[in-house]
């Protein structure tokens, strides 16, 4: 997992990063030790961090999978606020 090219972020089942990979990062300016144990909320911007923890609660409750296994595109926030596109794929 460390050595993968692409970001790779593992959260618990209530959405806190349970792992960060070097290419993660390097996108987005933590690292893993600063973020581990955190809420993954702090990598979106406002509009998708409010809706997030509602989605991931929804899942575990009626497993319909309305993301995972389905790409898309979204923006994702550095650690100095910046936003940036990203493709966001969910497994």
């Amino acid at each position: 997992m460390q050595t993968a090219a692409d970001p790779i972020i593992v959260i618990s089942r209530k959405g806190i990063l349970d792992e960060f990979n070097s290419a993660a990062e390097h996108v987005f300016g933590y690292q893993a030790g600063q973020v581990i144990g955190h809420n993954v909320k702090i990598l979106m911007p406002g509009e998708y961090a409010i809706k997030h923890d509602g989605y991931l609660q929804s899942y575990l409750q009626t497993r319909e999978a309305k993301v995972i296994g389905i790409g898309r595109d979204v923006q994702g926030r550095r650690k100095d606020g910046s936003l940036f596109p990203m493709h966001l794929s969910v497994n």
